[in-house]
């Protein structure tokens, strides 16, 4: 991505974070429900993971609570 991005572009990517491990039992209930491709790590992770990329200016910002509503319905 850092390779392809135009000087002073924007990119948006959504990832599906998680702070601490889950229970296996949990694990597969999001894999029901297409959420299979967790990520383990804090936000100071991800920030330092997209650096280490060779992005820069990088936000992380939790959407939790707009995309909660999509989760519960699947």
């Amino acid at each position: 991505m850092a390779c392809v991005l135009k000087s002073g572009g924007i990119m948006a990517l959504t990832d599906v974070i998680v702070v601490k491990s889950l229970p296996q039992d949990v694990r597969t209930e999001l894999q029901n429900i297409s959420l299979d491709y967790l990520c383990e790590g804090t936000k100071g992770d991800f920030l330092r993971w997209m650096e280490e990329a060779g992005l820069v200016e990088t936000e992380v910002a939790d959407l939790t609570p707009v995309v909660r509503r999509v989760w519960e319905k699947k």
